[in-house]
């Protein structure tokens, strides 16, 4: 596939090139309609051919990660923390669109960040991630404004992705235990098995 892909991608650049020659080629007195729709299906094809070789690398990359014994920790706490994140990021949703709402309905007329509800579920999401101008924030809202912020950040940053994080702790460490025992029993099966053998072929 990677091989069609290359060969895709050179004859849009190919297309490309003779479009971009007949576009400075054309003058004021001389202008005709270039057809653009063979480079876009070209470009179709390229893009459906990349998608596949994203999607077989991926297998191949979970396929090798399979063996990392890592990996088999962090999947199997995840599979055993499924449903106490989910009823965290429920939780989650629930306060962090409360605050959301509280942004929209006091700072609406006051902030341009806040202007839309769409607009404050984006400026709150970028609150989380530490990428808001606070400054600018506090200079604008001088009375309840930094104390929504202190409190969203408390709530949300602090208080829940910690929770978030002992989740996670909790069930690798039980996790941990679990794959430990099964190795030590799978090593005492080894050696049963390999007595057995030994005291067979005696």
């Amino acid at each position: 596939f990677s091989l069609i892909m290359l060969c895709f991608l050179v004859l849009k650049e190919f297309l490309l090139y003779q479009i971009t020659l007949k576009l400075s080629s054309q003058t004021d007195s001389n202008k005709s309609t270039i057809n653009l729709q063979e480079l876009n299906y070209i470009n179709d094809l390229l893009i459906t051919f990349i998608a596949l070789c994203v999607f077989i690398g991926t297998l191949k990359f979970l396929r090798i990660i399979n063996f990392n014994t890592n990996m088999k920790y962090l999947i199997q706490t995840l599979q055993a923390s499924f449903f106490e994140l989910f009823n965290f990021f429920i939780i989650l949703f629930f306060i962090w669109f409360g605050f959301v709402n509280l942004f929209f309905m006091y700072l609406n007329d006051k902030s341009k960040d806040f202007s839309s509800l769409l607009r404050s579920i984006y400026t709150s999401f970028l609150m989380i991630l530490s990428n808001f101008d606070i400054s600018n924030f506090f200079a604008q809202q001088s009375l309840l404004g930094p104390f929504l912020f202190i409190g969203f950040s408390l709530c949300i940053v602090l208080i829940l992705f910690h929770m978030f994080i002992a989740i996670l702790s909790e069930n690798f460490i039980r996790q941990r235990e679990i794959m430990i025992a099964k190795r030590i029993d799978d090593e005492k099966y080894k050696m049963r098995m390999f007595d057995f053998i030994k005291m067979k072929l005696s």
